[in-house]
């Protein structure tokens, strides 16, 4: 874990990470705002709520620290990755791969991992793949023949900056690479075979989604929430699973992930209609608008109380909260 100090961010102590976690385990549960003020009259109340707060920002401390931790991990990857790459390519991969980004996918990837009782490291050739997939999308989502968009990111779209041709050709390598990275992982066989076509059924289902908007679909709420399970659910759930398979979990976990990662990629894609205006908000009022979305983040409910699962519970808050 890392932790930020006088503006430098460096290595956590095994001693720091252990006092966090205990302060962690140790403070009592959030009491509602309201109770805060009526208690915070009383000494012995301040100094109980005193400690409740340092508890909770010891969690949030925690929180920041493993969401820093995965995309550390996963920077190293992504530019070692194309370091290896072809030469031609290489600048072309890494405007589309290196320039910026929140991650998400990816580590959701190690978080679910974890929470399985795995090893981050251990999934973080899943993460790249589908990072590299999810990169992709972008790519071919910008084309002038989709969105047409001339940016990403603040610097020009792929195409803007080299072209049609090799935006196109970039996207095709960055899909055909990602099943590569998972072969070539140190899974057993039999976890690699699972992975490969957990994500090819995640691409297939992106591209399908997509198709369905070039071709045009009938403006009811039903064929809009297929389109995006496809845009947004597909590759959300798929990193959650492959997580759970790197971990070798349960069935019933890798059910738990995929139901967490479609809950949360729907309700994503339905708060992103509501900041633009467009999508379901077209056919619903903003209210219910929400209330689809907390319905789908329902499905998103992780127990357990180690970082990696407390982090899964966080990102599901912060989605509802949007």
């Amino acid at each position: 874990m890392k932790i930020c100090e006088n503006g430098v961010i460096r290595d956590m102590t095994a001693e720091e990470v252990a006092e966090l976690e205990k302060l962690a385990a140790e403070a009592p549960a959030p009491v509602p705002e309201p109770m805060l003020i009526q208690m915070s009259s009383l000494p012995n109340e301040r100094r109980v709520w005193r400690e409740i707060l340092a508890g909770q920002r010891a969690r949030r401390n925690i929180w920041r620290c493993t969401v820093e931790r995965y995309r550390d991990m996963i920077e190293v990857a992504l530019k070692n990755w194309c370091e290896n790459a072809p030469e031609h390519l290489r600048k072309p991969l890494e405007l589309a791969l290196l320039s910026g980004g929140h991650r998400i996918r990816p580590i959701l990837t190690l978080a679910w991992c974890e929470a399985s009782g795995g090893r981050a490291e251990d999934a973080l050739p899943m993460a790249v793949a589908v990072e590299l997939v999810h990169t992709m999308s972008l790519i071919h989502d910008d084309l002038p023949c989709m969105d047409g968009a001339v940016e990403r990111r603040g610097l020009p779209a792929l195409h803007t900056a080299h072209g049609e041709a090799v935006a196109v050709l970039t996207g095709d390598v960055l899909l055909s690479a990602a099943f590569g990275v998972i072969a070539g992982s140190d899974l057993p066989a039999e976890q690699r075979s699972r992975a490969v076509t957990c994500l090819s059924s995640a691409a297939a289902a992106m591209a399908e989604a997509q198709a369905w908007e070039a071709i045009g679909y009938s403006a009811e709420l039903d064929a809009l929430l297929h389109i995006h399970a496809g845009k947004a659910g597909a590759l959300m759930e798929a990193a959650c699973v492959l997580g759970a398979m790197a971990a070798d979990a349960s069935g019933s976990q890798e059910d738990a992930a995929a139901r967490y990662g479609m809950g949360l990629g729907v309700a994503y894609q339905i708060m992103d209609d509501l900041r633009d205006g467009d999508g379901v908000c077209t056919l619903l009022e903003a209210c219910a608008a929400r209330d689809l979305a907390r319905a789908y983040l329902a499905d998103c409910a992780v127990s357990g109380d180690d970082h990696a699962q407390r982090m899964l519970r966080n990102i599901t808050e912060e989605v509802a909260a949007l």
